[in-house]
């Protein structure tokens, strides 16, 4: 407990209610009293909804996974010394299919913020 704070105070939830406490204390990542007593106090902070979370995850694996399929490419043609015309064709299409994924998850995110009212407040 940090110095100074001596007094507790108790209420009491609905289990929903709690546990909807325990997920934004999560989605904070902070401990539920942190959570709590920053709300209380008025400290905000913005947090973007469960799925645009679970949407930038899928993005960023997908970013990983251009950068490996880059690094393999990169890899062969140094081993060859050039790619050919069909190597060629072949790696612009795999690139025109991931910039698409990449469109079509932004729009899918930017569709859930205003879904949702575009975020909302946490603690820090």
């Amino acid at each position: 407990m940090k110095e100074g704070r001596t007094t507790q105070v108790s209420i009491r939830l609905t289990e929903e209610e709690r546990e909807r406490i325990r997920r934004c204390a999560d989605r904070a990542h902070l401990k539920e009293a942190v959570y709590i007593r920053n709300l209380a106090l008025g400290q905000k902070k913005t947090i973007l909804p469960e799925e645009v979370e679970v949407l930038l995850g899928r993005l960023l694996e997908l970013n990983l996974s251009i950068g490996q399929d880059i690094n393999l490419a990169a890899r062969k043609c140094a081993e060859k010394g050039s790619f050919s015309g069909k190597q060629y064709k072949e790696l612009t299409v795999l690139l025109e299919r991931l910039n698409s994924n990449f469109e079509t998850l932004n729009e899918r995110i930017l569709e859930v913020i205003k879904e949702n009212g575009n975020h909302e407040t946490a603690p820090p």
